[in-house]
């Protein structure tokens, strides 16, 4: 089935008050707000109707999001961007400071942007494998 992997990412990322669903039978990734809209009213209907067919997709914990900057610090060679990043992600506000600490490095800034991708896109694929929804 063909399902949007950007889209789980944008939902796992998501810290807003809207639940995100992956339809097993479509593979469509699906948002259900609050509101009396006739599209949310009928796709709210639906996931009451068939809640087996619509699979809830968490947002990823903030544990979760310091170990991939943990990971990526740890890629780095050893130098001034290595160590201003570890003290970043050990000091206060580790995800503020990290983001503001990458500005002074814009080719880790590149390489940080690609390595986060790819860890999102794989907790993506990984989130949909462990809930046995067979994606291309």
């Amino acid at each position: 089935m063909k399902i949007d992997l950007e889209m789980v990412v944008s939902a796992m990322d998501s810290r807003d008050e809207n639940v995100w669903y992956v339809d097993r039978k479509t593979g469509e990734v699906l948002v259900s707000y609050d509101l009396d809209e006739p599209e949310v009213v009928e796709l709210n209907k639906q996931i009451e109707n068939d809640p087996d067919r619509f699979l809830v997709i968490e947002p990823i914990d903030s544990r979760d999001g310091y170990l991939v900057m943990e990971d990526f610090v740890d890629t780095l060679p050893e130098g001034e961007a290595r160590r201003s990043l570890f003290r970043a992600i050990n000091g206060p506000k580790p995800f503020a400071s990290f983001k503001h600490v990458l500005h002074d490095f814009p080719d880790e800034r590149k390489a940080w942007f690609e390595f986060e991708n790819e860890r999102s896109l794989e907790s993506a694929r990984e989130f949909l494998r462990a809930n046995g929804i067979e994606f291309e």
